[in-house]
């Protein structure tokens, strides 16, 4: 059992101090927490300068040869 601390997805019921698996009013479960990525943005915008600047490299020979 754990501790809730949002209102119901389904019907808005308030569950914080509830200990139990469900709600009281509509008896779905609680929606888990979405798990935050804070880092995600910089890791994709990382990756895609690593591509753009090995691609301009790579241009870059190809034009001087």
């Amino acid at each position: 059992m754990t501790e809730h601390k949002d209102d119901c997805w389904s019907c808005g019921y308030w569950l914080r101090g509830l200990t139990s698996d469900r709600c009281p009013e509509c008896g779905n479960f609680p929606k888990p927490p979405k798990p935050e990525l804070p880092h995600f943005d910089i890791a994709i915008r990382a990756k895609h300068v690593i591509l753009l600047v090995l691609l301009m490299a790579l241009l870059l020979g190809a034009a001087l040869t």
